[in-house]
């Protein structure tokens, strides 16, 4: 956990207390990803009941496996 969340009212308030600077990629780092299954290609796409438009493709990684995704990760 990096942060510590308070509730006051109706409003949540947060308290970052760590963070992480992750950089350097390659596109051979993120294909090795993509089939280790860390990232997850996700197609917004949207029928013709909601007339909404293609929002183009999208990418998701679970924060779990942000490290790998990165050459260096350092804790500031």
């Amino acid at each position: 956990m990096s942060a510590r969340t308070e509730l006051r009212g109706d409003t949540e308030y947060f308290h970052y207390y760590r963070a992480r600077l992750l950089t350097g990629t390659s596109p051979e780092l993120i294909a090795d990803q993509i089939r280790r299954g860390n990232i997850l290609v996700d197609l917004r796409l949207h029928d013709a009941v909601t007339h909404a438009r293609n929002h183009g493709t999208g990418f998701r990684a679970s924060e779990s496996s942000l490290d790998e995704l990165f050459i260096k990760a350092e804790t500031l």
